[in-house]
């Protein structure tokens, strides 16, 4: 009797200690699948990040190359070179970017900086009008004016919306 009780117990020590290795095993096969996963959202949403910061720096030069291009023709009467038709222009990249998976955390600022965005469009396409069809000094002076002051506010709004983003979007 003592015999099978000897057996019994180390067979009943050897389930044991199977069940609890395979128990340890497979919490630690868990552990390392929640990384994974926490892991691959990390970098997703630092690649988001990216590229919305890109774009934000894309629209920041758009708004200065586009004040320049008027600046130069309302000086010196020289039409600019059109930009290339296959490039998404980044407001509407930001646009995408901000709908898509930043809708609740950046979407007031986002609407200010598209708003001094389209204000400065709406200037820069006016100072290209005036380059065009006015020789009058002064409406040329007024529409410089003009266009520096959106510029230089798009600009601003541009500058706020990355800060919100940094401050705003969770890593």
């Amino acid at each position: 009797m003592e015999a099978v009780l000897s057996s019994l117990f180390t067979v009943v020590g050897m389930l044991a200690t199977s069940w609890l290795t395979l128990r340890a095993a497979n919490q630690r096969s868990d552990s390392e699948l929640n990384h994974q996963a926490q892991s691959a959202l990390e970098e997703r949403t630092r690649d988001r990040l990216e590229r919305l910061y890109l774009a934000a720096l894309k629209l920041r030069r758009d708004v200065n190359t586009q004040l320049a291009n008027a600046i130069f023709m309302l000086t010196r009467n020289v039409a600019p070179k059109p930009r290339s038709g296959r490039e998404v222009p980044p407001l509407f990249e930001l646009e995408m970017l901000v709908e898509l998976y930043f809708r609740e955390s950046l979407s007031e600022t986002f609407k200010a900086t598209r708003e001094a965005a389209e204000r400065h469009v709406d200037a820069y396409i006016e100072a290209i009008r005036v380059a065009q069809s006015s020789d009058n000094p002064d409406e040329r002076a007024i529409s410089k004016a003009e266009v520096r002051e959106k510029a230089g506010r798009a600009i601003t709004q541009i500058d706020q919306f990355a800060r919100q983003v940094k401050a705003d979007v969770p890593l």
